[in-house]
């Protein structure tokens, strides 16, 4: 029995050995400082704001910053952190308020905005949300309020709003919904109330009121007639009970 215990220890220390000299750490000899090119090895800076406050630091190579830096503000604290490759921003990015709060987050490639991009309010609430490629907006964002409550829904496609949209009241009822087309409103537009019921509905075309129009009050309709280019044109009628009031509108 003792006999197998020494065995055991003895295994136990030759791994200690190995171990210690597969994880002993490598110093580079003096005889080997001449002849290392130090142009391939990133040099650490720091810069200074005029106050004296740091203003950033990380690496550079090849006057192009690399790796790891940090930016500051002139209160010292911090404003933006990530990776450089070659002078380019790369990889995860996080900028900061001065109450160090996160402003915004998300990946660069390249240089430019790439994936999913978030941007918070002072106070840390999520302000802002989507899908950038190459700087570029796309796909599905969302905007909320500062109570939290999501202020629009949309898609855009090459930095324009393009598709099916809703804007929504402070109080998180859709107000608004309808379509865009690169950029500007085109096509059925609707405004509801905070029951859902429809308090407007009529067409866009380029950014403008154009085609057929209704206006309803109560669940009835009010006005109606016809847009060209954002002015009323032809014959509206006006509904009050029985009654109903004609204009003839000519431009």
């Amino acid at each position: 029995m003792l006999k197998r215990i020494l065995v055991g220890i003895q295994v136990i220390l030759v791994l200690l050995v190995v171990i210690g000299f597969i994880s002993k750490p490598k110093f580079m000899d003096v005889s080997d400082w001449g002849k290392t090119n130090w142009d391939t090895v990133p040099a650490y800076t720091k810069t200074y704001h005029s106050n004296g406050e740091l203003e950033s630091e990380g690496r550079l190579l090849d006057e192009n910053r690399t790796e790891w830096w940090i930016e500051y503000y002139e209160t010292g604290a911090k404003k933006e952190e990530g990776n450089y490759l070659k002078g380019i921003k790369t990889g995860f990015w996080t900028n900061y308020f001065l109450n160090q709060k996160v402003k915004s987050k998300g990946e660069y490639r390249n240089g430019k905005k790439y994936g999913l991009w978030k941007q918070f309010y002072e106070d840390g609430q999520l302000e802002l949300e989507g899908y950038f490629d190459y700087d570029e907006k796309v796909a599905w964002w969302r905007r909320y309020y500062p109570n939290g409550n999501m202020q629009w829904l949309g898609e855009f496609q090459s930095n324009q709003r393009q598709g099916f949209w809703k804007i929504f009241h402070v109080t998180g009822y859709v107000e608004y919904e309808g379509y865009y087309y690169l950029g500007k409103k085109n096509g059925p537009w609707k405004q509801l109330d905070n029951r859902g019921n429809t308090l407007v509905q009529g067409e866009y075309s380029g950014g403008k009121k154009s085609g057929f129009w209704k206006y309803y009050s109560t669940g009835k309709i009010q006005e109606e007639g016809e847009y060209l280019l954002d002015e009323k044109v032809g014959v509206w009628k006006r509904y009050d009970g029985d009654r109903v009031e004609e204009t003839n509108w000519s431009r």
